[in-house]
C-alpha cells in the first residue's frame, strides 16, 4: 500500500453515478475506489476543479464524506470556475500548475516525505 496519494481530477466512482461505467462494464462496483475505501488508507489529498463535467464534484464530496467517517486523514482542494485537467502546465500559463505542485510539496511535508522550503510557489 502507498504512504500517501496525490489525487487530480480523479475518478473515484465508477458506477452509473460516476464516470467510466460503460467503460468497465460489469465491474462497476467491484473497480469503483469509493465503494472500495477502507479505514487503513493513506493520507489523501485531492485536487478538483469545481467546474469538472467529465467526474462530478459530488463525486469528490461524496468521497470526502466517506474518507471523514473512516477517520482517513484528507484534504480537497477544490477550484472554482475549473474543469477537467485544469492542472495542465499549459493551462493559464500554468498558474493551477504551479499551485498544485506547492500544495503537493505542502502536503508531503505535513507527512515528513519532504523537508526544507517547497519548490514551487503558487
Amino acid at each position: 500500500m502507498p504512504d500517501a496519494l496525490v489525487l487530480y481530477n480523479p475518478v473515484v466512482n465508477t458506477t452509473a453515478e460516476g464516470f467510466g461505467a460503460k467503460a468497465v462494464g460489469a465491474d462497476t462496483f467491484n473497480l469503483s475506489p469509493y465503494h472500495r475505501l477502507q479505514a487503513d488508507m493513506p493520507p489523501v489529498l485531492i485536487f478538483h476543479g469545481e467546474a469538472d463535467t467529465t467526474v462530478p464534484l459530488e463525486n469528490i464530496t461524496s468521497l470526502k464524506a466517506k474518507f471523514d467517517a473512516l477517520l482517513v486523514p484528507n484534504v480537497v482542494k477544490t477550484y472554482a470556475g475549473q474543469g477537467h485537467g485544469f492542472f495542465n502546465l499549459n493551462r493559464e500559463e500554468g498558474r493551477y500548475f504551479r499551485e498544485t505542485l506547492y500544495e503537493t510539496d505542502l502536503f508531503l511535508q505535513s507527512l515528513g516525505f519532504l523537508k526544507g522550503k517547497a519548490t514551487f510557489s503558487p
